[in-house]
């Protein structure tokens, strides 16, 4: 049976492709790629993934790293301490994850020499000599030399040149923050406070976390303080070194706000730098205003240079191999998503990297909306449907190329969370994502799916679960059969038929948008598909000249067919010619039966324009239209309760 259903229509909508006052950006679909590639960050792995041998046996409340380090060398050198406090009484030994390529050279707790080990798994064994109390603050330093593991990839701590100069850098996303420096690597203790002290030649600086608090030159050293006072997992600490260009400059929140950005890079590409960078004053407005104003504000937001494809989200600093529009809003966006709140596990990366990805969307819907708005989405959806399966969740987090899935993380991820937006309206969806962003439980915190489902569900009254079932722990996409027909009253008659990418998902529960022409104007109408085969009758108050599926690709879907049809089959009713031309007749066929039947002619607008009464054992009959006017009309015929309906144009 047809039913009625509740539905939105978006009154009338014209695209309007022209270009928009910024003509140097141009939009690169390659560009996710280089995101996607630099941030496969530590596959150094070609002896296999080795989990953080760390235990939760207490927390880190600081550490400050001091690195002496040459960019012309593969090498590093330094010592770090960590202020800790045991979570038990009686804790004798700490661990640390540590590169076994590194040499230790002693530990030092409580102004003396205390027994450690280098484990060959990658850890670092510390015992002290009497146990310790519990919440009880104490410093272990750790001091240590060597050379690196060399990435296979990117990661760990690397070197490389631009123009013949010396540059290093540290990338440490997801498992290599242990091969520079020893650390608490897993997900579950952010660091209150960092430290990064190095001392380089004196023709180099280095860029780092927070704020400068000091850079001085002293003999042939340059010795560059940094100090970063939110909490923080180890990957994102970093830091890079190279004959750098500084400058720096202001970005205004308000007349009396405002921002410091400082830009490290090579002086040959400061320019660039510069005036790619530029293209934040189109971005913090939106973050800020969505999310909450930037989350490090008393520190800085700055870029340092590095030689890699992509960038890296380093908290208050972003380690930069390309400067471009897409990248530097990616970059950036995870400041929010990614650095203040992070996922607790590997398994639930989407929502550092799916918010980041649809956060670049955003800043297209938010300056381009006609343009490369509808650009990026068409992108990810391609890119989403040209294989069948593949979850949001990782199912594999020892594979590094799952992790960084750039189909399934970065794209299914951000529409994922565009289609939500789609499903619960804008007010639910923002509030809930500021919620969720904001929760003192979570804020500066570790965070999982469940805890985004909670706010989402909060603000709109939704109970989501089939949602987050369906699109992150699920597979695949639907396909969609639509049959449509418009019924004499002119109402909309659709039928929807379902089918999925992956046996994963028998159905997928979606609001499906289609976009209605008529006269060169159209009108989008989104239909609550809940169940397969649903039929749907929408009002409607003009003649359809055609319907398109998805036409903004706001879901994640493909088309298998859409087709026109009648309440009746072809044979019943045939009309020709079409378009009837001046001094023609139009023709009318049918299967003779015995009765009578009324033909009605209507325009566009539902007005009658003529009614016919005709024999319906004769087959056919010819009529004359040259009393209307050119347009399009409905004929229609009704005999008993059978009800069939043609357009034709004059």
């Amino acid at each position: 049976m047809k039913k009625k259903i509740f539905c939105i229509i978006l009154g009338v909508l014209f695209l309007s492709f022209h270009v928009q006052a910024q003509q140097s950006l141009v939009y690169d679909a390659q560009r996710l790629e280089e995101i996607v590639c630099s941030e496969l960050k530590s596959s150094i792995l070609s002896t296999g993934y080795q989990p953080s041998i760390v235990p939760h046996t207490y927390d880190i409340v600081n550490h400050t790293l001091k690195l002496e380090v040459d960019p012309s060398q593969f090498y590093i050198k330094g010592s770090v301490k960590t202020g800790f406090i045991p979570f038990t009484n009686g804790l004798n030994e700490i661990y640390f994850d540590l590169s076994f390529n590194l040499f230790v050279d002693s530990v030092i707790f409580q102004n003396q020499s205390v027994l450690f080990t280098q484990l060959s798994n990658d850890g670092l064994k510390i015992d002290f000599p009497t146990a310790l109390n519990v919440s009880q603050y104490y410093e272990v330093t750790v001091y240590y030399q060597g050379v690196p593991p060399t990435p296979s990839v990117l990661g760990g701590f690397d070197t490389s040149s631009h123009q013949g100069v010396p540059v290093a850098w540290t990338l440490s996303q997801p498992y290599a923050a242990k091969y520079w420096w020893p650390c608490k690597q897993s997900l579950n203790d952010k660091i209150d406070s960092v430290e990064v002290i190095v001392k380089t030649p004196a023709i180099y600086r280095a860029g780092s976390n927070g704020v400068l608090l000091s850079e001085t030159v002293s003999g042939p050293y340059r010795i560059s303080h940094w100090k970063h006072r939110y909490p923080i997992p180890a990957y994102l600490v970093a830091f890079s070194v190279s004959n750098y260009d500084v400058q720096t400059y202001y970005i205004h929140f308000s007349p009396t706000d405002s921002l410091l950005i400082m830009e490290y890079a090579y002086p040959e590409s400061m320019s660039t730098v510069l005036n790619e960078s530029v293209n934040m004053n189109q971005m913090f407005p939106l973050y800020n205003d969505k999310f909450g104003v930037y989350p490090f504000k008393n520190e800085k937001y700055g870029h340092m240079q590095c030689n890699f494809g992509g960038g890296m989200e380093h908290t208050t600093m972003s380690s930069m191999g390309v400067y471009g529009y897409e990248i530097i809003a990616h970059e950036l966006a995870h400041q929010w998503f990614g650095n203040t709140v992070t996922c607790k596990t590997w398994d639930d990366i989407w929502l550092n990297e799916g918010f980041a990805t649809y956060l670049t969307g955003m800043v297209y819907e938010y300056n381009f909306p006609n343009l490369w708005w509808l650009v990026w989405k068409k992108n990810q959806v391609n890119y989403i449907t040209s294989q069948p399966g593949g979850s949001v969740w990782v199912d594999d987090t020892t594979d590094i190329w799952r992790i960084f899935d750039g189909r399934l993380t970065y794209s299914k991820g951000a529409m994922v969370l565009h289609m939500l937006r789609m499903t619960i309206g804008d007010s639910a969806f923002f509030q809930g994502i500021y919620n969720y962003i904001h929760d003192p439980a979570l804020r500066f915190n570790y965070v999982s799916t469940a805890d985004l489902k909670q706010h989402l569900e909060a603000t709109s009254g939704v109970d989501l679960t089939y949602y987050f079932n369906d699109w992150i722990y699920g597979q695949g996409f639907p396909y969609y059969d639509i049959q449509w027909t418009q019924n004499l009253d002119l109402s909309l008659y659709f039928k929807l038929n379902q089918t999925t990418s992956h046996p994963s998902i028998s159905f997928f529960k979606l609001p499906v948008p289609i976009q209605c022409w008529f006269s060169g104007n159209d009108t989008l109408i989104w239909l609550w598909n809940t169940t397969n085969g649903e039929e749907f009758n929408i009002p409607f108050n003009v003649l359809v000249d055609s319907v398109v599926f998805n036409p903004f690709n706001d879901i994640v879907a493909k088309l298998s067919s859409i087709q026109s049809i009648n309440n009746e089959s072809e044979t019943l009713f045939q009309l020709w010619p079409n378009p009837v031309r001046e001094g023609e007749f139009i023709h009318l066929n049918w299967m003779p039966v015995s009765g009578n039947a009324q033909i009605t002619c209507l325009d566009v607008q539902g007005k009658i324009c003529f009614i016919k009464e005709i024999d319906l054992n004769n087959g056919q009959i010819a009529i004359s239209v040259d009393e209307l006017s050119s347009g399009m009309y409905l004929l229609q015929m009704i005999t008993g309760d059978k009800v069939v309906v043609r357009k034709f144009i004059r």
